[in-house]
């Protein structure tokens, strides 16, 4: 990926999904939505212990 470029990204993106993009697969095998309440509802404030942003 050429930094210099002002499509560097989108170029870079388009050949991963050429080329099989793992997260594109696991987007499509996983539905995400499933979890989202579960998320959302979810006491995540131990985790400031560990300066997880949040």
């Amino acid at each position: 990926m050429d930094p210099k470029s002002l499509f560097s990204l989108s170029d870079h993106l388009d050949a991963l999904s050429k080329e099989g993009d793992p997260l594109e697969v696991l987007q499509e095998t996983v539905d995400f939505e499933y979890f989202r309440a579960w998320l959302v509802d979810a006491d995540f404030s131990h985790l400031r212990q560990f300066r997880v942003i949040l």
